[in-house]
């Protein structure tokens, strides 16, 4: 399963906005304090309240990921009467089959309101539609107005449906579902949407049977599903990465670098211990170790990371081409900020995403045209990327790989469709999808500010190289004159 869109509305800047992430590549552009940090926070509290660290928040502002503050710091225009909503469209194939007529697709989204006794959010509504496009949901939990119970139901066409496929037969039964299921069942929602009957309002309904609660049953599952793809398959690298040191300790981690990539050298010492001892014959960990080595490798020529663990301590060397050996504390700075996003996508399951912020930070720029093809390589194998970033040379290397594909070429080469160019303006409004033609040009003259800022910049050095010079000449004459 992979999210590939997201709505929100009266999220931080935005009172709405609809971002496609359908591609296996999106790129968010654009000035700073524009939006685009908004649009991945609202990705990590989702992720927060997935993590098994959150034991009771139904939307998670502060964890490892982010710090949102309280409801008000969060809302659009900090007013805490607004409705906060965010929505997932998912595809995956672990999606109830009956219910969702095999589409392997489906939009899930969250209401929530200002808890005046939390500061924080509550849970108003939860929606569970074919897409985010459809006007009628399959599912609604709606929060009663003055119980601590929801109303949870199915839509008439939904309940139909599903009563036709289970009771094909029984026309008594089926039409005793579809009336219980439209009708709206009383819920507790539990810590971490744990959905349960509430049987002290219903005590006295005579129980039918297990398929009169069919829809909680439906609703957990595609709840757990979601929560699951967040916690376990989406990744995230920050723009802060943790200074190198002269050494570290080592944990068991052994997928997630950690937002500040904490974790980094723990994770690259159990994949070197893995793959060491892998027996299996598809040497799955060699052959991201061995991927991991040549990616560094190209990004920085003539040197190769080594991992060495003293008891429960982790020392990160750097070999350099004649075999001297330095502790990563003690070469550029760089190398140990691109580490961690490197180490990250090499050790990420297959079509699972990562989102990474600014992942161009203290990187020269040839090594930033080289991080574009390594991530062009790693979408081979189904990994997916959402970046932020203010590099030209990660665009550049982009668009280069788009004009490989048209060429027939099959190294550092993607499709124009599967690459998304998203610009968020200054002025709040919703991101511009920068498109581009299948030789990799964009079809349409950038937004100022980014492309042509070099071009400024050496504009205004050769007016200043101009007046210099007609200043010289003009000293010149004046002392002739004398």
């Amino acid at each position: 399963m992979y999210v590939t869109g997201l709505h929100l509305e009266n999220f931080k800047r935005f009172p709405a906005l609809d971002v496609d992430l359908d591609s296996k590549i999106t790129l968010l552009l654009g000035p700073n304090s524009s939006g685009k940090s908004s649009i991945i926070k609202s990705l990590l509290a989702l992720k927060q309240t997935a993590s098994s660290s959150n034991e009771h928040e139904v939307l998670a502002p502060q964890g490892d990921y982010v710090d949102l503050g309280i409801y008000r710091d969060y809302v659009f225009e900090h007013k805490t009467d607004r409705k906060i909503k965010i929505g997932l469209s998912i595809s995956s194939q672990s999606l109830p089959a009956r219910f969702f007529q095999d589409q392997n697709q489906a939009y899930i989204e969250f209401q929530f309101g200002h808890d005046f006794a939390t500061e924080q959010a509550r849970l108003l509504e939860i929606t569970v539609k074919s897409s985010a496009s459809a006007k009628n949901p399959y599912i609604t939990l709606i929060k009663k107005q003055t119980r601590d119970t929801f109303s949870l139901k199915l839509s008439e066409e939904a309940a139909r449906a599903t009563a036709n496929d289970l009771f094909p037969r029984d026309d008594s039964i089926k039409s005793k579902a579809i009336l219980l299921w439209t009708k709206g069942r009383s819920t507790r929602v539990d810590e971490k949407y744990k959905l349960a009957i509430d049987r002290v309002i219903q005590k006295n309904e005579k129980k039918f049977d297990f398929f009169a609660d069919y829809p909680i049953h439906i609703l957990s599952s595609i709840l757990s599903l979601i929560f699951r793809e967040l916690d376990s398959n989406i990744f995230y690298v920050g723009p802060l990465r943790r200074s190198p040191s002269r050494s570290y300790s080592r944990t068991a981690h052994l997928l997630a670098v950690g937002a500040a990539g904490e974790h980094t050298p723990s994770i690259l010492a159990n994949l070197k211990s893995r793959a060491s001892k892998e027996r299996s014959a598809k040497r799955e960990q060699t052959t991201r170790y061995t991927q991991l080595a040549r990616w560094i490798e190209s990004m920085f020529s003539g040197r190769r990371v080594d991992s060495r663990s003293i008891e429960e301590l982790v020392k990160l060397e750097i070999e350099r081409e004649r075999g001297e050996k330095e502790i990563i504390s003690d070469v550029g700075f760089g190398f140990s900020q691109v580490l961690p996003i490197l180490v990250q996508i090499a050790v990420m399951p297959e079509n699972s995403t990562i989102v990474i912020e600014q992942p161009e930070l203290h990187l020269h720029p040839s090594a930033q045209s080289k991080l574009a093809e390594i991530i062009v390589e790693a979408t081979k194998t189904g990994r997916r990327f959402v970046v932020e970033t203010h590099s030209e040379h990660l665009v550049r290397g982009l668009q280069l790989a788009i004009s490989n594909k048209k060429l027939g070429r099959t190294a550092m080469a993607i499709g124009d469709t599967e690459v998304k160019f998203l610009y968020t303006p200054r002025a709040p409004g919703k991101p511009k999808e920068m498109r581009v033609n299948s030789v990799g040009d964009f079809e349409e003259p950038w937004p100022s500010g980014f492309f042509d800022e070099a071009y400024t910049t050496a504009m205004k050095l050769l007016d200043n190289k101009i007046a210099l010079t007609s200043k010289a000449a003009h000293a010149k004459n004046s002392g002739d004159n004398s």
